[in-house]
Order: structure tokens, then C-alpha cells, then sequence
């Protein structure tokens, strides 16, 4: 138990590390009057805040490791990517930040399934909820499509990169992402096969046991 609090200590501290470097750079671009570092590094924070709207909002304790990955992703993709101009400089950034979107985001798809589920509000087969993750994960993608086609656009950035082929290829790799984690899903509710995915979800339960009493209990 205290090995655990020390890495979930640790992780935090990494947590706002990143957080105090975004912060770093949005003053940085605020002296210097470079106002595009500036508005995608506040856009980064804002994004990397979300974790603790979620848990204060809807009063639920996500596991630390989640948190780290959803902050991570944010602070490499947005900032690193946009603001440290990685997607440049490395042709596999894209691919790979992509890749573990669609794993993000079909688990968070995932999760508000499995509670209403486990609560008894919600049947339906191991298949379509762990179709309905993936979609999440593709829709989600879209969405992240459809906002840098309007940066581009609008305040003439090159989010896009190679427009319509970088769009599509980021869909492929969201869904290969999304499909990772639709079939660990589906294995788990199928036939109780654990893995990485489905420790997250174990975690999320014993951290957030109000989350599945079932009515009337």
C-alpha cells in the first residue's frame, strides 16, 4: 500500500511538472508577443485541466495512471507538437500521438457503458458496447479533424499538414487505437480475459464504488 501511494505521488508530481512547463511557455509567449505559442499553449492547459473538472464535477476519482496518459497526450500532442514543432521533426509523431488517442478515447467511450451496465440501466450484448467504444473513438477523431481543418482556416495554421491525406491517414491510426482497446473490451465482458485495459477499469471500480451499486441496494 505504501509502495502505491508513492507512485501514485510520483506521477502527480509529473502531472503538474507538465502542467508548470505549459504554464512556463504561456507567459513566454505573452512577454514576447508571439500570440499563436501563446493561445495553443493556453489552449494545452486548458485541455490538461479537464481531468480534475471531470473528477470535481461528477465526484469520481479517476485512476492516476489515466490521468497521467490524458495529460501526457495533451502535452505531446498540443504543445510539443504544435509549439515544439515535433510534428515536423519527427514523421512518426503524428502517427503515434493519433494511435493512442483513439485508445484514450475509446476507453473513455468505455467507461460511462460499463457503469450503466454494471448498474443494470443499460443491456446490451459485450459486441455492441464494444462496438459503441470504438465509435466513440471515430467520432471523437472526427471532431479533432474537423477543429484543425478550422485553426487552418480561420487563423491560417498548417494543422493539417498534407490536408486531406494527413486527415484520412489520422483517421486510420484513431481507428487502430479505438480497435485495440474494442476487443480487450469485448474479451473482458465476454469472457473475463484481463489486460492493461481492463485493470484501468478494476481500478476505476474500487476507487469509484457508488459508481456501480445497483438500484435499490
Amino acid at each position: 500500500m505504501s509502495s502505491q501511494k508513492e507512485d501514485s505521488s510520483i506521477l502527480n508530481k509529473i502531472i503538474w511538472l507538465l502542467r508548470f512547463t505549459i504554464i512556463l511557455t504561456i507567459l513566454y509567449g505573452l512577454l514576447k508577443g508571439e500570440w499563436e505559442t501563446f493561445f495553443i499553449s493556453l489552449l494545452a492547459l486548458a485541455l490538461s485541466a479537464l481531468p480534475l473538472v471531470i473528477e470535481k464535477k461528477y465526484r469520481i476519482e479517476l485512476p492516476i495512471e489515466f490521468e497521467l496518459i490524458i495529460v501526457g497526450f495533451i502535452y505531446f500532442a498540443v504543445f510539443l507538437g504544435e509549439v515544439g514543432d515535433a510534428y515536423d521533426t519527427f514523421f512518426w509523431w503524428d502517427a503515434v500521438l493519433h494511435v493512442n488517442s483513439g485508445i484514450v478515447l475509446a476507453f473513455a467511450g468505455f467507461l460511462p457503458l460499463y457503469i450503466m451496465y454494471r448498474r443494470g440501466k443499460f443491456q446490451a450484448s459485450p459486441f455492441l458496447i464494444a462496438s459503441l467504444a470504438f465509435a466513440t473513438a471515430m467520432a471523437s477523431g472526427a471532431v479533432w479533424e474537423i477543429f484543425e481543418f478550422g485553426m487552418d482556416q480561420i487563423f491560417g495554421l498548417n494543422m493539417q499538414k498534407s490536408g486531406l491525406q494527413d486527415t484520412m491517414f489520422d483517421l486510420i491510426v484513431d481507428a487502430l487505437g479505438g480497435l485495440f482497446v474494442s476487443v480487450l473490451v469485448y474479451k473482458y465482458l465476454k469472457n473475463g480475459e484481463r489486460s492493461i485495459v481492463t485493470e484501468f477499469v478494476r481500478k476505476f471500480e474500487a476507487d469509484n464504488p457508488r459508481l456501480f451499486w445497483k438500484k435499490g441496494r
